[in-house]
């Protein structure tokens, strides 16, 4: 461990486990409306749309809500960021990259559509 203090290590286990948690109830929330959407998903299909259509459909929808997110996002947060960076750096904006909030578009753009909807059969009464 070197020079580092055990409550340093502590510390990012505690963080570690805590994105874990965080990042399987996003995985969890997004499985479940997937699956209450397939129904929708279905009768699409039914009515003559492509899967192409139906996934292009979705990925639209996606890269809408994650623009707002990305936009909206961090804007709560600016305020706490603010008194705390002046409370321990004395300036205004925290430390870190300018280029880090821009980058998390990047996968949005490169993110292929999973395929969700099976074969249309399976929706078949």
């Amino acid at each position: 461990m070197g020079g580092t203090s055990p409550e340093l290590w502590i510390n990012i286990a505690v963080l570690a486990v805590l994105l874990g948690y965080l990042l399987l109830g996003i995985a969890n929330k997004l499985i479940a409306t997937t699956a209450a959407r397939r129904t929708e998903l279905a009768t699409l299909q039914l009515i003559g749309a492509t899967p192409y259509q139906v996934r292009a459909m979705m990925r639209r929808e996606a890269i809408l809500i994650a623009t707002l997110v990305l936009i909206t996002g961090p804007l709560p947060s600016v305020v706490p960021l603010a008194l705390l960076s002046v409370g321990s750096l004395h300036r205004p904006w925290p430390a870190g990259p300018a280029w880090l909030l821009p980058a998390g578009a990047g996968p949005l753009r490169r993110s292929p559509a999973p395929d969700l909807l099976g074969s249309p059969a399976a929706y078949s009464c």
